[in-house]
């Protein structure tokens, strides 16, 4: 397989394609139960694709640009999970052969070779929700240009619209996911570090990233939501509190094959081969971007296995040039024929969690739960009071208060006139057809807001309140 591979032929993307179908088709056919968060991301989308302003109409914390791309999904092909599914698999090959294309163009390697994107092509699935259509495997394809951007002023390209548009890329990819924010400030270190390009041409870096940004505010405040955008995005690391729906630990375990093969990998580079300096800045750019990985990792409001995702290019440039730099190539095809079983038997395991694994790895928290909702109320626009989003896995969301974290202050504080005035708002304008009361919040509301309880009725011996027809 290695042989095959280490060819410079662009048509090898081909058949890393065919690899990445073939890998991901068990997956496929067992069928990945819904996760939380990208039922979170279809509630996104599909209130969006029903006309409802992101931040405005929809209280979220989600990346602008990630809400946009949801809303176009559903509007096209609506709450089918597969379009998802299709649309990750074709960004993981256009990623994998940009990657590729970076490494060859800049000369990071001793030879010309597509082992890179076969070894991105395996990390891509270190995990069943690297299959998923997440905001962060959208922002990866912008850090990749940027990245690209680093290793050509190494390279000695010192234009100065080099600087502006790595600006731009870093900026599109924070708005599709906040977090990656570090990767601004150590990209400017790497060129900092190993260019040393004067003053202005950082100046422009940042003007760039801020170009993209004042964009944003600049269409907010034509929607007459700048508040809510800087609210509920640009401060939404913290104004929202951290979910572990995972532990630490768990996502240790399951990035722990990829870790081995980072830290073996490191160690033979940085030990054993000889590269030309240039090459060293490269690998010095890479190991720094792991730095800004474990920053996103630190600040992100989610604990989850996506996450890994941004550690990805320099763990597949790394396990590449450990591979490239084994003298016998029997060694090599043994090797990479071992990261490849052990990467994705990892994963496989990891999602069908043999008995001694599942008393580590537990995924309650992290999957949707079912038939939460009446059969009754299948299909119904619902508010939920409160935070479990898995009751909308059968229904659609009735209210602007889709995240919690953001909306607990207004909807529980109801002492304050204004707030009592802005849930009522909200409930008379959408006019959600079921209201799950997981606070018990329900009875003062209404005291507060006859008319609510005018048009809403308790179900009797449940915490649900149905629209009176």
């Amino acid at each position: 397989m290695l042989s095959f591979f280490r060819i410079n032929d662009p048509y090898r993307l081909i058949f890393v394609l065919l690899l990445l179908v073939l890998v991901r088709l068990p997956f496929y056919i067992w069928g990945i139960p819904l996760t939380l968060p990208e039922l979170h991301w279809r509630l996104v989308g599909e209130a969006m694709a029903q006309g409802g302003h992101l931040y405005l109409d929809i209280w979220d914390d989600i990346g602008p640009l990630s809400g946009v791309m949801y809303q176009v999904i559903f509007y096209l092909f609506g709450d089918s999970r597969w379009p998802y599914y299709v649309i990750s698999a074709l960004l993981v090959i256009i990623q994998a052969g940009l990657f590729n294309q970076v490494l060859l163009r800049n000369k990071a390697y001793k030879e010309n070779t597509y082992v890179p994107a076969l070894f991105y092509m395996m990390y891509m699935n270190l995990s069943f929700d690297f299959i998923t259509l997440s905001p962060i495997l959208f922002s990866t394809t912008f850090i990749l240009l940027a990245i690209n951007n680093i290793f050509r002023r190494i390279d000695n390209n010192t234009r100065d619209e080099l600087f502006l548009y790595t600006g731009l890329y870093l900026g599109v990819a924070v708005l599709f996911y906040l977090p990656l924010l570090p990767f601004l400030f150590t990209t400017a270190l790497s060129l900092a570090l190993f260019t040393g390009s004067i003053p202005r041409r950082y100046i422009l870096l940042f003007f760039g990233f801020s170009v993209v940004i004042s964009v944003s505010y600049a269409y907010y405040y034509w929607l007459d939501a700048v508040d809510e955008f800087h609210t509920q995005f640009m401060k939404g690391l913290w104004r929202t509190r951290k979910h572990y729906l995972m532990s630490s630990f768990q996502l240790l375990v399951i990035g722990g094959s990829s870790l081995l093969i980072l830290v073996v990998s490191l160690f033979r580079i940085y030990t054993k081969a000889r590269f030309a300096n240039y090459q060293v800045k490269f690998q010095q750019v890479m190991f720094i971007n792991i730095i800004a990985g474990f920053i996103t990792l630190a600040i992100s409001n989610q604990i989850v296995p996506q996450l890994l995702l941004i550690f990805v290019p320099p763990l597949a440039f790394f396990t590449a040039h450990y591979i490239l730099e084994m003298r016998r190539r029997i060694w090599a095809e043994i090797f990479t024929t071992l990261v490849f079983v052990l990467v994705l038997g990892w994963s496989y395991a990891m999602f069908r969690l043999p008995a001694r694994l599942s008393e580590t790895i537990t995924y309650d928290a992290y999957f949707a739960q079912k038939e939460l909702l009446p059969a009754s109320y299948s299909g119904k626009k619902i508010w939920v009071i409160g935070d479990n989003e898995s009751y909308y896995e059968s229904a659609a969301l009735g209210s602007k208060y889709l995240n919690w974290d953001l909306s607990e202050e207004e909807v529980t504080q109801l002492d304050f006139y204004s707030n009592v005035e802005n849930v009522f708002n909200n409930i008379n304008q959408l006019q959600p057809e079921v209201i799950v009361d997981l606070e018990g919040l329900m009875p003062k509301l209404i005291n507060r807001a006859p008319a609510i309880g005018e048009r809403y009725e308790s179900v009797e011996g449940t915490n649900f309140y149905i629209r009176r027809e």
